[in-house]
């Protein structure tokens, strides 16, 4: 029977692959998850642990399975290809069922061997490696007990590698030293701690002499067992760790040049002693890892910060946690990853695609696959750069030179640049003048025209690796030549006639059709009923020109280059609508949009009767009426409805599962969240059912901050992600504040604008840190059910 470490966690398990509604705290935002999406190799075996090492000596590391669950006592060799994929999986007989498995040179041939602790069997194994990624039989040696973990490392330095191996649930583990052939001495026990787990190995006093630590599930302690140098060892040494550890790793987690523990927990956490060098560790700090039931631990600088960083499987979730080295010891709130995978065990990491970049391998007892997870690139280097034919850079292009300069014609008044990188999953924006919205270039791909003005311009192009955080900018200085005199020494202006636009698009969910391009000039669009108005985002190709709008022949209305019109309103029925360009030299171009907004159906309903008293004159009173009237909003009591209270997250959520009309139970499920307590009576069952459907998460911490206030961008995030909205470009700067909506949240900013969801609260300001008030939710709420019809 498994230990209680293994059974089923006795929490909610959230689906966090849906909605996610709640992850929208700043942190977790702004962090880049530092992992490709995983692949998956067939192992042919049930997995139990893996191990990483170059076994065929061609420098790419290569990777080993046990198996503990399967019907035989196989193990899966796969030697890696260097480029992150693996080949074929070579199954060997270990002699036992293994639980765990380690790399060593065990007879010192140079070459890397296996050596494997076979837990049903009461024996370890070792299989010796030929150096060309081939393995002998495994030469087994009795223990007499289950075992559950082992280690290698030169004991008695004698130049032979010896083993520390940890019986299964025992107050002891054992020393084996080795005969330098892949056989060993009978076996010494060592005392340690209640049912230990774990060994690991390493120098903790700096003597010379090798080390071990032990992890002891049921003391929650860990044992510190110091080498002589001959095989035997100092008395153990406990130190506290949270509750039920069941993996210790060992590192420098401050850069202090001694070695530091960190073990995982049963209980939710990780901890971390902080080595003094003497053989001794400083008071165990604690830390919550954001996953229920922590398995598998890793250090290493997952995050490109050149700090060390914790990772952390979660045994009863489906997520990785990170959390992210400060470089003094302490660690950041750990911010988790779904990586739709449970029962993770154990994993590796290591340089498996040759980017310098940490990958990660792991695997899942309740899987017979093994699972790779590359790390993102921070490769934002471009390969080349090239302007518009005839037009040089005036030195030749080098991806480490990031500043050029160039110069053309007064004739030419635009110009494009055609980025080529070296890693083709970065992405890149081209930006003139540092004006307007920075547009995204396809690899190899020209941008679209630049307008150039007499004098300096300056084209920003921006690289942003995969990672999401690692970006390079290479600027081109282009010089526009002033007008030329003429041949009586009067300059004639020579005006641009250029009328085109760049681009073309309308908020409220209207798509156009064709796809928009600068030569095509009549388009067609559709809205639904409830939309009454669109706005149009015309971007100029030439900064000179000018572009009002109008509908239905209305009057013309002026509109900056990328920025959002008034709202147009719309009749129901067809609308023509105008967007017309006016060159510097009175060249005139149309552009037309024919918009069908539909009619309305079913039995046009009563007008919402209100009891509310305070909202007499307020702005949002029809809507709030009309989301009373539909059961998605009631007041703070039969004739008062606060609309310029601000809402909570208890009060949001319960708004957005009844815009959503998720049914709601009587009684309350188990909640997961830790502060369960702080969630209303009242409040319990519909955020059980939120919960229940895969609708509701809280904040990686465990918490579910029912009485927190939510801001303009939280709730828009909030939105786009329960609606799986995503927006393919950033219009945040057409707001006066654009530049202050948090990065993290300007694509969900721009699906609910375009949706017609949520405007700017006046003067042009979308005010993303504003708190939401009841009034505006009840608004927002509305539009998104209408939006849904």
């Amino acid at each position: 029977m498994k230990f209680l470490t293994r059974q089923k966690s006795l929490f909610v398990k959230v689906a966090l692959a849906i909605a996610l509604l709640f992850t929208v705290q700043t942190p977790l935002q702004s962090f880049a998850a530092p992992f490709q999406s995983k692949t998956s190799y067939s192992t042919g075996i049930r997995t139990s642990d893996v191990t990483s090492a170059d076994f065929n000596n061609d420098g790419h590391l290569d990777l080993a399975v046990s198996s503990l669950y399967s019907s035989t006592s196989n193990i899966s060799v796969r030697l890696g290809n260097g480029d992150g994929t693996f080949g074929a999986s070579t199954l060997y007989d270990a002699g036992g069922k293994a639980e765990a498995i380690t790399t060593a040179d065990f007879n010192g041939d140079g070459n890397v061997d296996l050596a494997t602790a076979n837990r049903d069997s009461n024996t370890i194994s070792v299989l010796l490696g030929d150096g060309n990624g081939n393995f002998a039989n495994a030469k087994v040696t009795p223990i007499g007990t289950s075992v559950f973990s082992l280690a290698a490392a030169d004991f008695n330095k004698d130049g032979k590698m010896d083993l520390v191996v940890s019986p299964s649930g025992s107050q002891v583990v054992y020393v084996m030293l080795g005969k330098g052939d892949g056989t060993f001495e009978p076996q010494k026990y060592v005392v340690t701690g209640a049912r230990s787990y774990q060994v690991a190995t390493g120098d903790f006093n700096a003597d010379g002499n090798a080390d071990f630590v032990v992890c002891n599930f049921d003391d929650g302690t860990v044992s510190v067992l110091l080498g002589n140098g001959d095989g035997t060892f100092e008395p153990k040494v406990d130190y506290t760790t949270g509750q039920n550890p069941r993996r210790v790793v060992i590192g420098d987690l401050n850069k202090d040049g001694h070695l530091d523990l960190i073990t995982s927990n049963y209980s939710g956490t990780v901890s971390i002693l902080l080595g003094k060098g003497d053989g001794t560790f400083n008071s165990t700090v604690n830390q919550t890892t954001g996953g229920n039931e922590p398995w598998a631990v890793l250090i290493g600088d997952f995050t490109g910060d050149g700090e060390v960083d914790l990772l952390v499987g979660n045994y009863a979730s489906t997520t990785l946690s990170i959390l992210t080295g400060r470089g003094d010891g302490t660690f950041e709130t750990a911010t988790t990853n779904n990586i739709d995978l449970s029962n993770v065990i154990n994993f590796v990491s290591g340089n498996f695609n040759g980017d310098s970049v940490l990958d990660v391998v792991l695997v899942s007892e309740s899987s017979t696959n093994l699972y790779v997870l590359l790390g993102n690139s921070r490769n934002a280097d471009l390969q080349d750069l090239s302007l518009s034919a005839g037009t040089v850079l005036n030195i030749p292009f080098s991806a480490g030179t990031l500043g050029y300069t160039s110069s053309v014609d007064y004739s030419v008044y635009e110009i494009r640049v055609t980025p080529t990188v070296f890693d083709p999953t970065a992405r890149v924006t081209v930006q003139m003048n540092g004006s307007g919205t920075p547009k995204v270039v396809a690899n190899g791909a020209a941008s679209s025209a630049l307008p150039l003005i007499v004098g300096v311009n300056t084209i920003e192009v921006v690289v942003t690796a995969q990672d999401g955080t690692t970006k390079k900018t290479y600027t081109v200085d282009v010089t526009r030549q002033s007008q030329p005199p003429s041949s009586g020494g009067v300059v004639t202006p020579t005006l641009s006639a250029n009328a085109n636009l760049n681009e073309l698009s309308l908020t409220g969910g209207a798509a156009l059709s064709p796809a928009f391009t600068s030569n095509v000039y009549s388009y067609t669009s559709s809205v639904a009923n409830h939309i009454e108005g669109v706005s149009i985002i015309p971007t100029l190709a030439d900064v000179k020109a000018n572009v009002k709008v109008r509908v239905n022949e209305g009057a013309l209305e002026a509109v900056t280059s990328g920025s959002t019109s008034g709202t147009l309103p719309l009749n129901v029925g067809k609308n023509v609508l105008d967007v017309i360009v006016t060159a510097e030299d009175g060249t005139s171009k149309s552009y037309t949009i024919s918009l069908t907004r539909q009619t309305e159906t079913g039995t046009k309903p009563q007008e919402a009767v209100c009891t509310f008293t305070d909202i007499d004159g307020h702005w949002a009173k029809a809507a709030i009426c009309e989301a009373a009237d539909l059961g998605i909003v009631e007041g703070v009591s039969t004739d008062t409805f606060a609309p310029d209270r601000t809402v909570t997250r208890t009060e949001f959520a319960i708004m957005m599962l009844r815009t959503l009309q998720i049914p709601i139970g009587k009684e309350p499920g188990t909640l997961p969240f830790s502060d369960k307590e702080s969630i209303p009576d009242w409040a319990a069952t519909s955020i059980s059912a939120g919960v229940t459907e895969g609708m509701l998460d809280g904040y990686s911490d465990g918490t579910f901050r029912s009485q927190q206030t939510i801001t303009r961008s939280e709730v828009a995030a909030m939105i786009a992600k329960v609606m799986k909205w995503t927006a393919t470009t950033e219009r945040y700067s057409s707001y006066a504040d654009g530049t202050s909506i948090p990065e993290w949240a300007r694509t969900y900013v721009e699906a609910v604008y375009v949706r017609g969801l949520m405007q700017g609260r006046g003067n042009n300001q979308f005010v993303p840190n504003g708190i939401t008030t009841r009034a505006e939710a009840a608004v927002m709420l509305l539009r998104l059910r209408n939006n849904m019809k």
